[in-house]
């Protein structure tokens, strides 16, 4: 018996169509691009690489400490799970021990950046909230009122072969870039910004710095030893 499956191919034909079609239909449409984020958008964006708290004595002999946070926003890029920011956060507390005018350390920062021998890091410290933020702007207050920059010297006052110091620069979100800052490589610090920062900047010599060394492995203790059991042999009586 002859069967005729004509139908069935034309049906098949007919379904391999329509799915080209819509296949090409798919394709003629235009593909939307990323959205562009401003700067602004990509600051907020960007990776926390430290928190902890800052503090400064002024005038009183407990200094108040506020909680803050760190972003990369110029010089060599690090990424963020890097071990050198354990180099250059070996604490989780930063203490403004030191005092520049801001002339002076303007310019040391504009000649250190051109200085081959020099390589600058620079990072936002941001408050993790409103309370922190009242302590923030105490801190940047008493040094704009001096006219100064803070100093912190994270490896003490000796500081190591990559370096000493990590300068402190205290912006309010309405004060335009300083000079000093805007010759940062890489800068992702926005002209316009929501709230107001520090700007810390470290000067190291160039390639020095590294990665703090491994913690050496702990080993169990050994088991501790048990007492030997001691027999006690009662002597015979006198009969």
């Amino acid at each position: 018996m002859d069967v005729d499956f004509a139908g069935e191919h034309d049906g098949e034909k007919l379904d391999f169509d329509m799915f080209l079609s819509k296949d090409e239909e798919e394709a003629a449409k235009p593909i939307e691009p990323d959205p562009v984020l401003t700067r602004e958008e990509a600051f907020e964006k960007l990776p926390h690489v430290w928190n902890g708290t800052i503090s400064m004595p002024i005038d009183t002999m407990n200094p108040e400490e506020t909680r803050i946070f760190a972003r990369q926003i110029g010089g060599k890029t690090i990424e963020p799970d890097s071990a050198l920011w354990r180099t250059l956060f070996p604490s989780e507390q930063l203490r403004i021990d030191g005092r520049v005018p801001v002339a002076h350390s303007s310019k040391y920062l504009m000649d250190s950046r051109m200085a081959p021998a020099k390589e600058l890091i620079a990072v936002t410290f941001t408050p993790q909230s409103e309370q922190a933020l009242g302590v923030l702007q105490a801190i940047s207050g008493f040094l704009k009122g001096k006219d100064r920059h803070g100093l912190i010297f994270p490896w003490g006052k000796r500081g190591k072969e990559w370096g000493s110091e990590l300068y402190i620069v205290p912006l309010s979100k309405s004060e335009p870039i300083p000079e000093s800052i805007e010759l940062l490589d890489n800068l992702k610090l926005p002209k316009q910004r929501n709230e107001d920062c520090f700007v810390g900047i470290w000067i190291l010599n160039r390639g020095k710095l590294q990665p703090p060394p491994p913690l050496p492995s702990v080993r169990p203790l050994p088991a501790p030893v048990q007492p030997s059991v001691l027999h006690t042999v009662t002597p015979p009586q006198p009969p």
